[in-house]
């Protein structure tokens, strides 16, 4: 029994989020500002059973759905990995968070304990 990481699909480019605005993050790379949209699997967090084999042609089975800890998985600062369909304009899809080195927070409204991240890796307030 565990957690399991989903891997990253090939060809995943990385860069920061500089903007947010309803379901839209704007990613900035080295070379360009990229449009997209977060990852249903970023909105979740998935146990699965673990087999006997885990040999990786096994299809998983989810044992549980967990709710995320935050009101969005994705902050402005947040360095991110993406992926982009072939051609030029197309949105992205961001597919994973890479670590933060810090964040400002606070709690949420309501009466989950949940965390709503204001803006991640700061360096200077």
């Amino acid at each position: 029994m565990g957690t399991h990481t989903q891997q990253e699909p090939s060809g995943t480019r990385e860069g920061t989020v500089f903007r947010k605005s309803v379901g839209t993050y704007t990613v900035h790379t080295e070379n360009e500002i990229v449009q997209c949209a977060i990852s249903s699997k970023l909105r979740k967090h998935l146990e699965y059973w673990w087999g006997v084999s885990q040999s990786p042609g096994m299809h998983k089975r989810v044992k549980r759905v967990h709710d995320i800890r935050e009101v969005a998985p994705v902050a402005i600062g947040d360095r991110v990995r993406f992926v982009t369909p072939p051609g030029d304009g197309a949105e992205g899809m961001i597919v994973k968070v890479l670590p933060r080195r810090n964040a400002f927070s606070r709690p949420a409204a309501g009466r989950k304990p949940i965390e709503q991240v204001i803006v991640a890796n700061v360096d200077q307030v």
